[in-house]
């Protein structure tokens, strides 16, 4: 049976898992890799190297692709040759940390002061081009201070900060341009982007033929919710991003209880705002009448009741338990598993304010982390000396296996440290519940050992203030094709796919104008989308 189908082509083995999949799974996702794996495999996989050849994106062409200095991408033996043929230093050192998401440059301060092309060129007399450089590959923006002359304070040097943004828009477009003068380093680093960001095909999910056992037919749902079912039982983690009015609530409980039909979920939760608690409970069973569904109130977790409810939840077979987002919050994970994440912060902040000394930059960003290091240790003394009546009956003890989190915008301000200080359109907030989410996630992610299941976001408005919004959804939902593609330090995400522009605005007094910086321009946007519509099922208008 299993031989007819890989014939027919509806089926392919996969190599690396010795696992049948269907053809619309095998032939999406990483095919590049895919394609490596079963030319090593041998000749018993030539079906499987045939289809992945058709399937293969195409190259994308040097003019497609914008290479900048700071791109995770682009290998520091090449930003040390640009510094060496452009800015003219011969002993020039460069090296990127991934884990605390910085770029460190070495060079001989006497050498680049005395050279010309460095302070006059492509630089100033108040910052050179290695500083502008350094500032270029960590999404600094260079800004020129002077002792106030009466306070113990620094002001802004305006005319010599706008010649340094200016000096480093110039270098920039000199890397941009250098960077594919040479055929030889043109094909070697778009063969690095292609093989890193254009080597996925998207998959196409088709549910036309679920039967949804259960359903009652109380009205007919549409093709885009049947396809959006499909993928959430397939795929594991989604982003259902549907306009107002698509249906996102029947898509969540059709595909919860299809995962619990199917034995891939054993007890799913819903999470909903406080005011949409019963209505989406009545509209769950509304349309599964013969579903065993618990709503946990506010009043069920107060005084004396919270452990007889905690432990309703823990032993009871229920295909659902809806909840909402200020219940979701006080079923907070065990200390222990919460400190373990705390102090992992708090080391990635370390790393990146020791390098950021080594390399004798802006006092101003060391101030920065180092205040948020501080409020992370706030958190974990807190933590420490916090009494906790029942800390048993915390979050991982439920067995829950399934988080569908509806209207995912209210948790959207996850903390992240960033080197990019006083950016507009960059909201820099730390909200408990983003984090409590962001902890609730990858323990039930552990639950998959690590894959990308069990998490569910639901909004009509993933992108609402800023496009860094996109790189918060990717963390919750895919941390791991973060990890691969080298951007799960926001910094290296943002060095690769935008780019801050400073100009001229009118001040909100009206009394002049002012200098603002914004992160407002984005470029390889073909394929961050790629990346992201890998998670996210996107509809932008209603039936």
């Amino acid at each position: 049976m299993a031989r007819d189908l890989e014939d027919r082509g509806l089926i392919y083995r996969n190599p690396e898992t010795g696992d049948h999949e269907t053809a619309d799974a095998y032939l999406s996702g990483n095919v590049k890799r895919k394609l490596h794996a079963a030319l090593a495999a041998g000749v018993a996989y030539e079906s499987n190297v045939r289809a992945l050849e058709r399937v293969i994106p195409e190259d994308l062409p040097p003019a497609s692709i914008e290479p900048r200095l700071g791109a995770v991408w682009i290998p520091a033996e090449t930003v040390e040759a640009f510094i060496r043929e452009v800015l003219k230093l011969r002993g020039a050192a460069v090296q990127y940390l991934a884990k605390a998401g910085t770029w460190s440059v070495q060079v001989n301060k006497y050498e680049a002061q005395g050279n010309v092309t460095c302070s006059q060129e492509f630089g100033t007399a108040r910052m050179n081009a290695i500083e502008l450089v350094l500032c270029a590959l960590n999404v600094q923006t260079p800004t020129v201070r002077d002792p106030h002359p009466d306070r113990d304070t620094y002001v802004v040097n305006k005319p010599e900060t706008v010649a340094a943004r200016e000096k480093l828009g110039l270098l920039k477009e000199r890397f941009a341009a250098w960077a594919y003068e040479d055929p030889e380093r043109r094909e070697r680093l778009c063969r690095i982007y292609n093989d890193l960001f254009n080597c996925s095909r998207p998959r196409e999910f088709d549910g036309s033929h679920l039967k949804l056992p259960g359903f009652s037919r109380c009205f007919e749902l549409h093709a885009h919710q049947r396809n959006a079912i499909w993928r959430i039982v397939q795929s594991g983690n989604t982003g259902l991003f549907h306009a107002v009015g698509a249906g996102k609530t029947a898509v969540m409980v059709a595909a919860s209880m299809e995962l619990r039909r199917l034995g891939l979920a054993a007890k799913p939760a819903h999470i909903v705002p406080n005011h949409m608690l019963e209505q989406y409970t009545a509209e769950f069973v509304r349309l599964y009448p013969c579903a065993a569904v618990l709503m946990a109130t506010k009043d069920d977790l107060a005084g004396d009741r919270r452990r007889e409810f905690v432990s309703r939840i823990a032993t009871g077979d229920w295909d659902a338990i809806v909840m909402t987002h200020s219940t979701f919050e006080m079923l907070g994970m065990s200390v222990a598993y919460t400190t373990r994440h705390i102090k992992a912060i708090i080391h990635d902040l370390e790393m990146a304010v020791r390098i950021s000394r080594s390399d004798d930059r802006s006092n101003r960003i060391v101030k920065q982390l180092e205040r948020m290091k501080k409020a992370w240790k706030v958190r974990l003394d807190r933590l420490a000396n916090e009494k906790r009546r029942d800390d048993f009956l915390s979050w991982e003890s439920l067995g829950i296996d399934w988080v569908l989190y509806d209207e995912a915008h209210l948790a959207k301000n996850l903390w992240r440290h960033t080197k990019m200080a006083r950016i507009a359109g960059l909201p820099l907030a730390n909200s408990q519940r983003a984090f409590d989410l962001y902890l609730k996630t990858r323990h039930t992610m552990s639950l998959y050992r690590g894959q990308h299941r069990g998490v569910v976001l639901s909004t009509a408005t993933p992108v609402a203030n800023s496009m860094a919004e996109i790189h918060t959804f990717q963390r919750y939902l895919q941390p791991n094709t973060l990890e691969a593609l080298g951007l799960e330090q926001f910094d290296a995400w943002a060095a690769t796919f935008g780019e801050t522009v400073t100009a001229l605005e009118i001040a909100p007094d009206g009394s002049g104008y002012r200098l603002n910086t914004r992160f407002a321009r984005f470029i390889n946007v073909p394929d961050l989308m790629g990346v992201f519509c890998e998670l996210a099922d996107i509809r932008t208008r209603r039936c």
